[in-house]
């Protein structure tokens, strides 16, 4: 009997993080992309749902 076994792991959860401090947006971006999260950045509210737009961020979460 053969078995396969994948060795993929699965994606990482994406958040997209919007904030108009471009400190603050890059503190969460270091800080969740070291717990293994794919972050996504906007600057602010037009930014974010552009990038959901163009299927560049499809999050599983959202900060704002």
């Amino acid at each position: 009997m053969l078995v396969r076994v994948s060795l993929t792991a699965p994606p990482a959860p994406r958040v997209l993080v919007t904030d108009d401090e471009d400190n603050i947006r890059f503190l969460l971006d270091a800080a969740l992309r070291h717990f293994g999260f794919d972050v996504v950045l906007a600057a602010n509210g037009r930014e974010a749902l552009g990038a959901v737009a163009r299927r560049q961020a499809r999050p599983d979460r959202a900060s704002t």
